[in-house]
């Protein structure tokens, strides 16, 4: 018998994994940004993330497409998971959202 937490914890990997291979190019400079972000002001999220994203130039492109690449934004070993928020984004609708600093090494 399979442990159906396990394979669906892989599952969510690997596609987190495509997501980022395809989308590596937005997610480097959206994490560089959240860094810059997180050593001004402590934690960031996914809204300070959205935020960043719809003042660039090409942002509003970024916005129209689907953010599923997002998930992928805080899983380097540099984050560390600090709490939760309700999200700003309407479209969330009021969800929480966790919240993320920089690790000190």
């Amino acid at each position: 018998m399979s442990d159906l937490f396990s394979e669906g914890e892989a599952l969510k990997e690997a596609a987190l994994e495509r997501l980022e291979r395809s989308n590596s190019e937005i997610l480097a400079a959206c994490r560089d940004a959240m860094r810059t972000l997180a050593r001004r002001g402590g934690a960031v999220d996914a809204d300070d993330a959205r935020a960043w994203l719809a003042a660039q130039p090409d942002g509003e492109r970024w916005m129209e497409r689907r953010k599923d690449w997002m998930g992928s934004l805080f899983r380097t070993q540099e984050w560390t998971p600090v709490g939760w928020k309700i999200s700003r984004a309407k479209e969330n609708h009021a969800r929480p959202i966790r919240t993320w600093r920089l690790k000190t090494f």
